[in-house]
């Protein structure tokens, strides 16, 4: 097959507590559980065509409290990667992948947890042998 298409996407929306169990283990009964965030939602897309491919993917992160009052709350923020590689075919079914890729394509700065800021956008260059 010379040109393989995959597109993938989801994401999950978190309610605040309401349940009779959830107000006997969070002290603030309506309130959104610290660290999770409200919404997140995600997509992938890849395409191959003979020895190319390219993927990229997005990833939105709704906002999260750092506090279980829901006093204290870190921002959201959108990620976007992108990969694109390159197989080089060798004798005997052995294959070497060539690839560049680049994270945080917006150079978003955020924090997955308060206090330690993640890092701006960065490149990448792999390289697999296959045997």
């Amino acid at each position: 097959k010379a040109i393989n298409f995959t597109s993938t996407a989801g994401g999950t929306v978190q309610q605040s507590g309401e349940s009779s169990n959830a107000r006997s283990i969070i002290p603030f009964p309506n309130s959104q559980i610290i660290y999770t965030p409200s919404l997140l939602l995600f997509a992938t897309t890849a395409i191959q065509i003979h020895s190319f491919s390219f993927s990229a993917n997005a990833k939105f992160t709704g906002q999260r409290f750092i506090s279980s009052d829901n006093t204290n709350n870190l921002p959201r923020y959108t990620l976007l990667n992108t990969n694109f590689s390159y197989i080089v075919r060798i004798a005997n079914n052995q294959n070497l992948a060539i690839g560049f890729g680049i994270v945080n394509i917006l150079n978003q700065r955020y924090q997955s947890v308060a206090n330690y800021p993640m890092p701006g956008r960065s490149f990448l260059l792999t390289f697999k042998y296959e045997i």
